[in-house]
């Protein structure tokens, strides 16, 4: 007699519930690296945190101390050198001494001496005591000499200087009217720096718009210079100085 085949029939699988799913991702896992709920607390690292601030109060208050210690300290320093810059110049005897032993702060506070609009009376009778001299003979002795690099930053810093002076009428007519002063100013041109002559040509220039007698006298100095130093042309230093500027 011939059988039929039946196939073994399947249970169906009922879907789980969503809310097994739900439940399953909000509960904790074994590989969670979260505290139990039991020991689990928000507000525990701000509980350290001030628990820290009142442990070391005393770190604290040594920094504030040293801090206001610091700025004490500061301040007692800024006032002594206010009062040694003031005892630098106390006399024109010690301004002019300076000349003997530049420094650049030393030039730093005499030009920042002079610039000062107050300070119009005591810059003319820093010049008339022998300051102007003094100034100019050190440019002119220090550009005759072999230069270092701190010798041409500091007849920089005193170009500045004779500048800050020239802005008052009465020395800078004195100074026009004086071949000695120019020539001195002139001399400067030896020094092979483009920021030293550009001061130069300023000076110079100023001494020739301020009037005729002025630029003959720079003429003859440019002259002078050209003749002591083997120049082939009056102006040759002039012109090199443009060449390297249009170089660059």
């Amino acid at each position: 007699m011939r059988q039929i085949y039946n196939p073994p029939t399947v249970a169906s699988k009922k879907p789980q519930a969503s809310n097994t799913l739900l439940n399953s991702s909000m509960s904790p896992s074994r590989n969670s690296i979260l505290p139990p709920k039991s020991s689990y607390r928000p507000d525990s690292f701000s509980r350290y945190l001030n628990q820290q601030a009142f442990v070391n109060p005393i770190r604290g208050r040594a920094l504030f101390s040293r801090s206001i210690h610091r700025i004490i300290e500061q301040i007692r320093d800024k006032k002594q050198r206010m009062k040694n810059d003031q005892q630098l110049f106390s006399t024109y005897e010690d301004a002019i001494s300076i000349f003997s032993d530049l420094t650049f702060m030393k030039c730093v506070l005499l030009k920042k001496k002079l610039l000062d609009s107050n300070s119009r009376t005591w810059t003319i009778e820093f010049a008339r005591q022998g300051g102007l001299h003094a100034l100019l003979c050190y440019l002119e002795q220090t550009s005759n000499r072999g230069l270092t690099l701190v010798d041409a930053i500091l007849i920089n810093e005193t170009l500045q200087c004779l500048r800050a002076m020239m802005n008052i009428s009465e020395l800078f007519e004195h100074i026009a009217s004086n071949p000695q002063y120019i020539d001195s100013v002139a001399k400067v041109l030896r020094i092979p720096s483009a920021e030293v002559r550009m001061r130069v040509f300023e000076l110079l220039t100023a001494l020739c718009v301020y009037s005729n007698e002025g630029y003959q006298l720079v003429l003859h100095a440019l002259q002078d210079f050209q003749t002591s130093d083997k120049l082939s042309n009056l102006f040759a230093v002039i012109l090199e100085q443009i060449k390297s500027s249009a170089a660059s």
